[in-house]
């Protein structure tokens, strides 16, 4: 969501102000269970919670996750249908932010523009989750957002690298030795699509382009 705080402000303030709030769990409280459909998505502000991937028929994976500040549990569920295939449950005195997806569908409504880059960023999301071979309530590398851009309609990545060069370019005014000729090059290769912006979630800007390697044989 950083690129929709920088283009459009007043969304990201709604879905603050009407679609988060945060939840208190005390040890062995439980958070969700195996087979729920999933209302919400959490990030753990503070504490640990135990997550049991339950083995699924298809893969036969069970796996266990202590998920701490700062992961993201049932993300999916923000961007597509979702049933929980494992089983949260705090470990010590946890602060949780819950993300109400419904909410959340009704606040991005508000604007064409972040709705037309969510819904493509949605459909992304739901291809990579389905091409993992155990899908699981925890956020993996597979869905970190440099994947998804990746496969995002050039429209869509347009719109998310213009907003992180519009970071980048804020910071850079205030750094007196940076060359301005740069950043214009840097510019004119967003524009072009030769390079993509995104914004991790520490807000540093990365820089994505496409690399060819090629092997020669005899």
């Amino acid at each position: 969501f950083r690129w929709c705080s920088v283009l459009e402000p007043t969304v990201v303030q709604a879905i603050c102000n009407h679609a988060c709030k945060f939840m208190f769990l005390s040890p062995n409280d439980v958070l969700f269970e195996a087979g729920q459909e999933a209302q919400a998505a959490y990030l753990v502000v503070r504490g640990n919670v135990r997550y049991q991937r339950l083995a699924q028929v298809e893969d036969g994976v069970g796996t266990v996750h202590t998920a701490g500040p700062g992961v993201w549990l049932a993300e999916a569920a923000m961007w597509c249908y979702w049933t929980h295939i494992g089983d949260a449950y705090a470990l010590d005195k946890c602060q949780i932010l819950v993300v109400s997806v419904h909410a959340l569908g009704r606040v991005l409504e508000m604007s064409e523009l972040a709705m037309g880059v969510i819904q493509d960023y949605a459909r992304c999301f739901q291809q990579l989750t389905v091409a993992q071979t155990a899908p699981s309530d925890v956020h993996t590398d597979a869905t970190e957002c440099t994947e998804i851009l990746r496969v995002m309609g050039a429209t869509s990545r347009l719109v998310v690298s213009r907003a992180a060069f519009f970071a980048l370019s804020r910071f850079w005014s205030t750094r007196v030795f940076q060359s301005q000729k740069s950043l214009d090059l840097l510019r004119a290769e967003v524009e072009d699509g030769r390079s993509l912006l995104v914004q991790d979630g520490t807000g540093e800007v990365m820089r994505l382009v496409v690399v060819v390697a090629l092997t020669l044989r005899n």
